[in-house]
């Protein structure tokens, strides 16, 4: 069985990998040497091994690991909006505890005024600086985000803490720097490179298999890259002797496409190679040490099982629950977990279903794919690559399961509702020009 020290009041070090798809993780199956820092860190914890993500961009998801809920239920569904003041921070609940709380991120969604910043005593976004196309998309941000995570750490290592870092470069572009950039492929001879990912037009469904395999190579090299970094916070906590009493974790936000279903990058799907991602966890004193988790559980059950970790209550409105029960081998009730996609403006609205066996995805509005079926269904359990759409010939299992789905969307939208009622309109915030021009080079906002 799983014990608790009687003190739970345990450091926090929360780290995000933003674009890590979770079958390019060594610990997960993956054939390369991407990640020796994450794969030694889940044979000392508990990695989860069916991790799914609550949607395909960086905003929602974030805010769902800072909230512990859904995309419709904190309301933040495009990035004109912030989070509104009702709905409670992780942050938020670990300040009131008398935690000193800090945030070192390096992407343009996770700014302060998307309300990340609500309950910290400090937080610093390194990318903040970067407003040139060729600058956000090329910026090689982790060194600085380590040096002000592990600056931090040595400043604050007597206090209570809860520190969150965000690793932003396994995000396209694919410009991982030497030796990286050639690690994984270095006899390649090609013209195609990883610059401009999104934009040019060699890189499609139809480019040539070998060129596809070198973009993937380079996005291998910036995981790997990424991974040195965390190796060195990692050792940073345990040469500051924080290891017996701090709680670390380290997830993703979700992963790139890489043509599997006819598109790159991300925020367009909820097929699973964009909601599938890491979930490691390593608690104090070697506690479920080497453990693996198999059930499938959700980003939105982060912020609950910190919580329950600590001894701290979730606040009201917590649509996640504890993975606690998990780690001690009891089941958890839930039939199945949610992911929601919204383009930036609001339409193509998708919503998946996921059960171990089965996930439905239904399209509410096709205006970005009006070719694509209303309703998709895959059996995962044997097409795991959601290849072959059941949803021609429903069955009464199917035909249920879209039932429940439009159940659960519309108490989303009750929910989502409430929320903007009782933000009084503070949940709506200005995108400058020079945030919007970093978004437009990122790729998420179109011209």
């Amino acid at each position: 069985p799983l014990g608790l020290p009687g003190d739970h009041r345990f450091n926090v070090v929360l780290i995000s990998l933003d674009s890590l798809r979770a079958d390019h993780v060594g610990c997960y199956g993956y054939y390369r040497d991407t990640t020796p820092a994450l794969d030694h860190f889940a044979a000392e914890g508990i990695r989860f091994a069916n991790a799914i993500s609550t949607s395909s961009w960086t905003l929602p998801t974030h805010l769902t690991m800072f909230t512990g809920r859904y995309q419709l239920s904190h309301g933040v569904v495009e990035d004109t909006m912030t989070l509104g003041p009702p709905v409670p921070t992780l942050p938020e609940v670990l300040k009131r505890q008398g935690y000193v709380t800090a945030g070192f991120v390096s992407g343009p969604y996770l700014a302060a005024r998307y309300g990340y910043a609500r309950g910290m005593d400090s937080y610093e976004d390194i990318s903040a600086r970067y407003s040139h196309r060729r600058e956000a998309r090329s910026a090689i941000v982790a060194p600085e985000v380590t040096e002000k995570a592990l600056d931090w750490l040595d400043g604050h290592a007597q206090d209570r803490f809860f520190l969150f870092i965000h690793y932003f470069d396994i995000h396209y572009d694919y410009i991982p720097p030497p030796p990286y950039d050639s690690m994984f492929d270095p006899d390649y001879t090609g013209s195609v490179d990883g610059t401009n990912f999104i934009e040019r037009a060699d890189v499609n469904p139809k480019m040539k298999r070998r060129d596809l395999e070198h973009i993937v190579a380079l996005y291998d090299g910036e995981i790997r890259f990424t991974d040195d970094h965390v190796a060195q916070v990692l050792e940073r906590i345990d040469r500051l002797g924080l290891r017996d009493n701090t709680l670390v974790i380290i997830v993703s936000d979700h992963g790139d496409e890489f043509f599997e279903h006819g598109n790159k990058g991300h925020h367009r799907t909820v097929y699973d190679e964009v909601l599938r991602i890491p979930l490691l966890m390593r608690l104090p004193k070697g506690i479920g040490r080497g453990s693996v988790v198999g059930d499938q559980v959700s980003l939105v059950d982060l912020m609950p099982t910190i919580l329950d970790i600590l001894g701290i209550e979730s606040p009201q409105g917590v649509e996640g629950v504890s993975l606690l029960p998990l780690v001690r081998g009891r089941p958890i009730d839930r039939d199945a977990i949610y992911a929601e996609f919204f383009d930036k403006r609001g339409f193509n609205l998708q919503v998946a279903r996921r059960t171990p066996e089965r996930k439905t995805i239904e399209h509410f509005n096709r205006l970005m794919h009006p070719r694509r079926r209303p309703i998709e269904v895959y059996d995962i359990a044997r097409d795991p690559g959601e290849q072959h759409d059941l949803a021609a010939e429903p069955d009464e299992d199917v035909r249920a399961e879209i039932t429940q789905l439009g159940q659960w969307l519309e108490r989303r939208w009750r929910i989502n509702r409430q929320v903007e009622r009782a933000s009084h309109g503070a949940n709506r915030v200005e995108i400058d020009a020079e945030t919007m021009q970093r978004l437009k080079s990122l790729g998420y906002v179109g011209d």
